[in-house]
């Protein structure tokens, strides 16, 4: 499988490797596979995926259901285009591997002058969590 490009700077977005955009059906999917990404291949459980994505909610089975259902939309959307094998799934566990994608995020980390210039101190500006989780590089 040929690297998704991910854009992490700025909003969030995935792409496919001809450039065309990856559609998830539901934003939260897109959120869940965003928290992935910024992961960075470290695996997470799904309640610390609840926690980022639900906030200040309380971890509640109707929204841990919800989660659920944001989670198989992210999977199906990943299949879709032939990508699934991006996430790594475990019992109650999920992850991205990190060499299946090409990341913005990730070239900056490894200090690729393409990636440091054109970071503006934007990250995945649309969602809360990203303010307070990223390490301000």
């Amino acid at each position: 499988m040929m690297a998704l490009r991910v854009q992490c700077f700025g909003n969030f977005d995935v792409f496919t490797p001809s450039g065309e955009h990856v559609r998830f059906k539901r934003s939260k999917a897109k959120e869940v596979f965003a928290y992935l990404v910024h992961r960075h291949g470290s695996s997470c459980t799904t309640r610390e995926i609840y926690a980022a994505i639900f906030e200040d909610m309380p971890y509640l089975e109707k929204q841990q259901n919800l989660l659920q259902t944001y989670i198989y939309a992210m999977i199906k959307s990943l299949k879709e285009i032939g990508a699934e094998s991006v996430v790594v799934r475990s019992y109650n566990s999920l992850a991205v591997n990190p060499d299946l994608l090409d990341c913005d995020y990730y070239r900056f980390c490894e200090l690729d002058p393409g990636a440091v210039n054109a970071y503006d101190r934007e990250y995945m500006n649309q969602y809360y969590w990203a303010d307070f989780l990223y390490n301000g590089f």
